[in-house]
C-alpha cells in the first residue's frame, strides 16, 4: 500500500507546495499516489489481477482498495478511533454474544454477522490496513 513512498510526510508535501500535493489538491497526496500507481501497474496485461472481473465487481474492488489505502493517512486516525469506539458501545451486546459463541464453538449470531460484520465491512477493511500501517512505520 506504500508503493512509491519516498519518505516525506503529507504535511511536508502540502506545506512545501510539492507537485504531488498540488496534483491531489492537498488531500492525502501520498496515499492518492499509492492508489494511482497500484492501478496503473494493474492495468498492464501481464500484471492485471482484476482482468477477469466483471465490471461491477471491479468497480467495487477498486472502491474498497482506494478507501482502505486512503485511510492509511494518519489524518484519519482519531476519527477512525472515535468511530470504532462509538460503534463498540452501540454493539456491545452483539459483540459479547459473538465472543460467547466463539468460546463455546458455536456459530456467530446472525445479528453480529449482519450488524457488525456485513454492515461495517468497509470500516473493518479500512481499519485493518490502517492498523498494519501504524504498526509498521517507514
Amino acid at each position: 500500500h506504500d508503493l512509491g513512498h519516498f519518505g516525506l510526510t503529507n504535511q511536508f508535501l502540502v506545506e512545501s507546495r510539492n507537485e504531488l500535493a498540488l496534483g491531489y489538491n492537498d488531500n492525502s497526496p501520498l496515499e492518492n499516489m499509492h492508489c494511482a500507481k497500484m492501478f496503473k501497474i494493474c492495468n498492464k496485461d501481464d500484471a492485471n489481477i482484476f482482468a477477469k472481473m466483471e465490471l461491477n465487481t471491479w468497480k467495487e474492488v477498486r472502491k474498497i482498495c482506494i478507501s482502505a489505502i486512503l485511510h492509511t493517512d494518519n489524518a484519519h486516525h482519531f476519527d477512525m478511533c472515535k468511530e470504532i469506539e462509538a460503534f463498540g458501545v452501540l454493539m456491545t451486546d452483539a459483540c459479547e454474544q459473538a465472543a460467547s459463541a466463539i468460546a463455546n464453538g458455536d456459530e456467530l449470531p446472525e445479528v453480529y454477522q449482519k450488524d457488525v460484520l456485513r454492515e461495517k465491512s468497509s470500516t473493518w477493511l479500512n481499519l485493518f490496513l490502517h492498523v498494519c500501517d501504524v504498526s509498521n512505520p517507514l
